[in-house]
C-alpha cells in the first residue's frame, strides 16, 4: 500500500458522502503523520473520485483524488521516493558545500537533510 508522510502541518475539511447531508468536520494534520491509501474509492457526483486513506493507524477518512493531488504538488506530503530523491539532492549539496569550504551553506543543507531524515524515519518505520 502506498503510504506518504506529512511534512507540514494543515487543515483538511472532511465532508459528509451522504447525499443531501451538508455536514462538514475539520481534521488537522501534523508533521510526521503517516497516510496510508486503502484500496476503497468511491465516486461522488459534488466531490469527483474519492479515496479512503488512513491516518496514523487509527483514523480513517474519504479524501477528494484533487485535494490529494494538491497537499502533493504543494509539498504537504510526499512519498518515500520523494524523500529520497530530496535527500540524494541534499547529500549533494552538502558534500559540494564541504569542497567549497563553506561552513554556513554546510549548516544550511545538513539542517534540511536532518529534518528530512526525520520524516523519512516515519515512514520506514
Amino acid at each position: 500500500m502506498l503510504e506518504l508522510v506529512v511534512r507540514s502541518p494543515f487543515d483538511h475539511w472532511i465532508s459528509c458522502m451522504c447525499s443531501n447531508c451538508e455536514t462538514r468536520r475539520l481534521f488537522h494534520f501534523e508533521e510526521g503523520d503517516r497516510v496510508t491509501f486503502t484500496n476503497k474509492r468511491e465516486y461522488h457526483e459534488e466531490q469527483g473520485w474519492m479515496m479512503q486513506v488512513i491516518v496514523n493507524e487509527q483514523y480513517a477518512m474519504f479524501i477528494a483524488m484533487d485535494d490529494l493531488q494538491a497537499y502533493h504538488q504543494q509539498k504537504w506530503m510526499a512519498s518515500q521516493m520523494d524523500i529520497e530523491l530530496e535527500m540524494n539532492y541534499l547529500t549533494f549539496k552538502i558534500d559540494e558545500a564541504l569542497a567549497q569550504r563553506s561552513d554556513d551553506s554546510f549548516r544550511q543543507w545538513s539542517e534540511q537533510y536532518r529534518a528530512l531524515q526525520h520524516l523519512y524515519q516515519q515512514l520506514v518505520v
